[in-house]
């Protein structure tokens, strides 16, 4: 369902964003095959374990395609998060946002490693503390899933206190405009929230369920809900832009100026410069 749910939000931001850069297209062309791939391993999962292995028995023999799905899993959260924190520094031009690469990037070390050392030995056994690669298979997921967690918050923290400052810096806004920056803050906090919540259930699920496969369940949707953040971030700029710009024919009221003095774009002055900033951090993200 959440690969449809992928293919249809692809869709829609093709039709919708013709001029967006070359750079970006290709980044969701890469995102999207990616999330091709990794569905794909997952039906195969389906098909080894309720028809091929399908028997009265609990059956413990690992699939090589749970193995590999973890690869094209791990690129599609790191190519998501790489867009993130690239955005979140564009937008601040703070230079310290660049260090969230370093949890980012060991998480999909560790995601790999994971991979590789279930590829040698493919058994449920070794998932549940049974098998003899359980230990590494542990420290591995529970080092993963924390480098994954911190980068998560670091961004969510990172976002809005850059937009709260924006959100109350610059002349006193009209009621409108407070409205709007109020859903851009929202907005690129929640694009953020439910991935950090998933993971960090991921996390509390496996350390507290030990001997148990819960925590698989939230780890295979893991993915796809970076995935459809990323490209629901994308598409909903139109959106946000709109109601931007119907508020240039509201006004303004600056602090040298009395409350019946007002600006606006119908009394032929240029935009409030808070509604020119937000329009023009909305364009730095596109890039």
């Amino acid at each position: 369902m959440m690969y449809g749910v992928t293919c249809g939000q692809v869709i829609v931001y093709y039709r919708s964003y013709h001029d967006d850069k070359l750079l970006l297209k290709l980044l969701v062309s890469v995102v999207l095959a990616g999330d091709t791939l990794h569905q794909v391993l997952m039906s195969h999962i389906a098909w080894f374990y309720l028809i091929s292995q399908c028997k009265w028995d609990p059956c413990l023999e690992g699939s090589w395609s749970l193995a590999a799905q973890a690869v094209p899993s791990e690129l599609d959260r790191t190519i998501v998060k790489s867009f993130y924190i690239i955005r979140t520094w564009k937008l601040s031009g703070r230079k310290k946002v660049l260090l969230l690469f370093i949890p980012s990037l060991l998480s999909l070390v560790f995601g790999l490693l994971l991979s590789q050392e279930f590829a040698q030995s493919p058994s449920f056994s070794n998932l549940i503390g049974h098998g003899s690669r359980h230990r590494s298979l542990e420290i591995f997921l529970s080092l993963g899933s924390l480098c994954n967690v911190t980068s998560d918050i670091g961004l969510i923290i990172t976002m809005y206190h850059f937009l709260y400052k924006a959100q109350n810096k610059g002349p006193q806004t009209s009621r409108p405009m407070r409205s709007v920056l109020n859903t851009v803050v929202c907005h690129s906090v929640a694009s953020g929230l439910l991935t950090c919540i998933v993971s960090s259930c991921f996390m509390i699920t496996y350390l507290a369920l030990r001997g148990s496969l819960v925590w698989l369940a939230l780890y295979f949707v893991n993915s796809r809900l970076y995935v459809n953040s990323m490209l629901a971030a994308l598409n909903s700029r139109a959106v946000l832009r709109e109601r931007l710009e119907g508020l240039r024919q509201f006004s303004v009221v600056s602090p040298r100026e009395g409350p019946q003095q007002k600006r606006g774009i119908l009394s032929g002055s240029p935009s409030p410069p808070r509604i020119r900033m937000v329009l023009k951090k909305l364009k730095l993200s596109s890039g």
